[in-house]
């Protein structure tokens, strides 16, 4: 146990030593991704330096932010939920989530609200065999070539994005059964909070990784602004 708890620490202090050199202008696997476009390196092999150098996207969720991203989406799972857990379990604890009344939500506003998730799950639902197909490592975990296309030109997170859209989609649809007061209101908000600190801790990881490369798609793509990432789209940009 000791041994885990030690190697938990070991790499949150790596990860954070990284985010601290986010300055640097070259990325740190710019070497890795150009031997991948050259075939001097297989998919394989980048995958795995790109291991020893640190850039495993779970070690994100050891660091202070990671936590925070986890502590959050329980809360705000919890708090979506509450009313509902006390009214069939009668859990003492729960008692507060009493004082506020259930807000019903028409019909045809959760009938918009899982129109519009689908059509983002349509539209930027090709994240993850994109990342597979260019990153660079033959994975939709890790990366050298910084992934450009398909849904990364309109948002810089499709995948974060369309996982948010279905949660508060879901949270809205079954609104009539989970007594959505103001509660649920608060943890969606909570939700999309812990999803925006994570992300912020990826372009900082990001921009240690692909360094002014990163910097420059952070200024020509956003970060979740989908109708300007289309309108940019649309432009040429």
């Amino acid at each position: 146990m000791e041994l885990e708890e030690k190697e938990v620490i070991r790499m949150a202090e790596r990860i954070g030593k990284l985010l601290r050199t986010y300055e640097r202008k070259e990325g740190a696997v710019k070497d890795l991704a150009e031997k991948v476009k050259s075939g001097e390196t297989t998919p394989k092999q980048a995958k795995e330096e790109s291991k020893k150098r640190g850039f495993t996207p779970d070690k994100l969720s050891f660091t202070p932010v990671g936590i925070l991203f986890s502590v959050f989406g329980i809360i705000g799972f919890f708090l979506c939920i509450a009313p509902t857990v006390y009214k069939y379990l009668k859990i003492e604890v729960l008692n507060f989530s009493t004082r506020f009344q259930p807000i019903e939500i028409p019909l045809i506003v959760i009938g918009i609200v899982i129109g519009i998730a689908i059509a983002f799950t349509i539209l930027i639902g090709s994240a993850t065999p994109v990342r597979k197909k260019t990153g660079g490592c033959g994975s939709e975990d890790f990366t050298v070539i910084l992934v450009k296309d398909g849904p990364y030109r309109i948002i810089r997170h499709p995948t974060h994005f369309k996982t948010l859209t279905w949660i508060i989609a879901i949270v809205i649809a079954v609104s009539p059964w989970i007594s959505f007061t103001v509660l649920s209101i608060l943890g969606i908000l909570m939700i999309i909070l812990a999803f925006y600190l994570m992300e912020i801790q990826e372009e900082k990881f990001d921009q240690v990784k692909f360094g002014d490369e990163y910097r420059q798609y952070m200024k020509e793509v956003p970060r979740w602004n989908i109708i300007k990432g289309l309108w940019n789209l649309r432009r040429g940009g």
